[in-house]
This record gives C-alpha cells, sequence and structure tokens, in this order.
C-alpha cells in the first residue's frame, strides 16, 4: 500500500490547503462572502428540480469544502518523514478508532438534532472522519 502513498512534500500543501479552508469557513459563516458563477450541473433540487443543465450560484461553500477536502487528502495519504514498519499498524488503528469515533457522533446527531442543526452536523460529519483520524494518528505518532 505504500507505493499508492503520497510524498511528504505534500504533506505541507495539505496544511496549508486545511489554514486556507479554516480561513475560508470563518468568512462564509461570518460575512456574507459569495462567489457567483456559472456552474455545470448534473442533478439539483433547490427551487425546482434540474438536470444535465447549467446555472448561475454561490460557490463559495463548495470552495470552503473543496479546499478543506483537498487538504485533509493531502495530509492524510502523504507519507511522513520516517516511515517504519509501524506506521501502517498505527494507521489502521487510527482510521478504525476515528470511524468508530465517527459513527457515534452521527448516531447522537440523528438522535438528538433536527431541522437546519442537523443538516450542519451532516457538514460536519464529511470531516470529522479526517478530523478524528488525524488525532488518532499523531496521538499514537507521539507515544
Amino acid at each position: 500500500m505504500e507505493k499508492f502513498m503520497l510524498p511528504n512534500a505534500w504533506k505541507k500543501a495539505g496544511w496549508a490547503l486545511i489554514a486556507a479552508g479554516a480561513v475560508l469557513t470563518g468568512f462564509y459563516i461570518f460575512t456574507s462572502f459569495r462567489i457567483t458563477m456559472p456552474v455545470p450541473v448534473l442533478f439539483s433540487a433547490f427551487l425546482e428540480i434540474k438536470y444535465l443543465t447549467s446555472f448561475r450560484t454561490n460557490v463559495a461553500d463548495e470552495l470552503v469544502m473543496l479546499t478543506l477536502l483537498a487538504g485533509f487528502f493531502l495530509v492524510i495519504f502523504s507519507k511522513d518523514k520516517q516511515e517504519d514498519e509501524h506506521s501502517w499498524d498505527r494507521r489502521g488503528k487510527a482510521l478504525f478508532k476515528a470511524l468508530f469515533c465517527n459513527s457515534i457522533v452521527l448516531l447522537l446527531s440523528i438522535i438528538f438534532i433536527y431541522g437546519q442543526g442537523f443538516m450542519g452536523m451532516l457538514i460536519v460529519q464529511v470531516f470529522s472522519l479526517f478530523i478524528f483520524y488525524l488525532l488518532f494518528y499523531y496521538r499514537a505518532k507521539r507515544r
């Protein structure tokens, strides 16, 4: 599996994208940050159902999510400077713990959060698996 890992140099770019995504998230939440442009659409069910078309929309939220997703991808799938025989064991355990915690948070969200709050939690769920993984992996590396 190590041959599928990215070089360690990509990890810095990933952290930079995560930082940029966090700043963009703050702008998006606390200001009226908007980027309106035409986008291609496979399916949309916002005001009306549309297939295979295009329309103008605010793409700021997509920009934020793509920036964060790309950053997490680069950090998680880049090799460490010192890869050893225990790295894959740490990665596997961290992934299992992250999936477990992410599932618990999702379960509790389904039971206790409703309406727009639940939609917000679904967006958080997209990234919480990555965040949990990084927390568990780097904690295991420090031990």
